[in-house]
């Protein structure tokens, strides 16, 4: 069951896979199933008759259901209900709907949802309850008017959610490098859109948590990228190897020592060389790490099909995997 949960996520799943996996007899298989984004119409209508509340709570998500079936879910149970507060095709006339009967589940969900409108955003972040603040600053639609209030939001989660909201403006941000409690600065320090002079200063804080997540910041300052690939804890350096913009350069140095192999090998930019090198290695985690590389050649995907189940596992995600290849797994 676990491959074919991995197999629904692949964006090349075959309509006769999907159809054949839409009676699987396990919900949890179904509740992937349901959440793909290119299932056709006739199979969502079939899960949202599904007599597992778990499968129909999965079509919930779906970013492409039919308007029609958007309303029928949004009557269902409250796990139905408020899996579809997060769908971001929702609509608004659905959002205020939902909003209706003031569940804190649900409002919490409809606060992250990236097209509600500013009006319920206002609303929203006026609740008593944190829990809902907490979402709707991970809201990246927030205006700035919104972020200026959140910053200063008595509850530490609060602001420790926005700090990581990538749209905040570079002022706040340097306000929350400065507050007092640690887990906005951890917070912070997973922020995407992080300014280069804002990197520079985190990267020398002492806390590991903090050097781990900046290492995996795509848009690290090279200067950081060379600090980082020598920190003298193993775990910065084997995040850095994951960074999919690492420079080769490091990639190669990195690779010289086999204990960052595994976390090169996850790399989707690492050579076509390195690659190859990693699919012969006889550590099933590193040849599970290069399994779902887009480079991966068609032959060793055709020996990873009849590997162990964490490397098919893998091979089960690439996006350049065949559909023949799909049924064999």
């Amino acid at each position: 069951a676990r491959i074919r949960i991995v197999l629904c996520q692949n964006c090349n799943l075959p309509e006769a896979l999907m159809n054949k996996i839409a009676e699987d007899q396990h919900d949890e298989v179904r509740f992937s199933l349901a959440q793909y984004a290119s299932l056709s119409e006739n199979l969502m209508r079939k899960l949202a008759e599904d007599t597992s509340v778990w499968v129909r709570a999965g079509l919930a998500l779906n970013p492409r259901l039919p308007k029609d079936l958007m309303e029928k879910l949004a009557e269902d149970q409250l796990l139905v209900q408020v899996n579809m507060a997060d769908n971001p095709g929702l609509t608004v006339d659905l959002m205020r709907k939902l909003a209706e009967n003031e569940e804190v589940q649900i409002l919490a969900q409809l606060a992250q949802n990236p097209h509600l409108p500013e009006d319920m955003m206002e609303k929203i972040g006026t609740n008593k309850d944190y829990t809902i603040r907490t979402c709707l600053a991970k809201n990246p639609y927030l205006s700035e008017e919104l972020m200026e209030e959140l910053v200063k939001d008595k509850e530490p989660i609060v602001r420790a959610r926005l700090a990581a909201n990538p749209r905040l403006p570079e002022r706040l941000m340097w306000d929350l490098s400065e507050d007092k409690w640690y887990d906005v600065l951890f917070s912070l320090s997973q922020n995407p859109c992080l300014p280069k002079a804002l990197m520079k200063k985190l990267a020398e804080d002492k806390t590991v948590e903090i050097r781990k997540n900046l290492a995996s910041n795509p848009y690290l300052p090279v200067e950081v990228m060379r600090k980082f690939a020598v920190d003298q804890d193993i775990e910065v350096q084997k995040i850095l190897a994951k960074n999919s913009r690492l420079l080769i350069s490091l990639m190669r140095e990195l690779g010289k020592d086999v204990q960052f192999h595994e976390s090169l090998a996850r790399n989707r930019n690492i050579p076509r060389k390195m690659v190859k090198s990693f699919a012969r290695s006889k550590d099933c985690y590193i040849r599970a790490g290069v399994a779902r590389h887009p480079k991966l050649s068609y032959s060793y995907m055709q020996k990873f099909v009849e590997d162990g189940q964490i490397v098919r596992e893998s091979l089960a995600q690439n996006p350049e995997l065949r559909a023949g290849l799909m049924y064999y797994l």
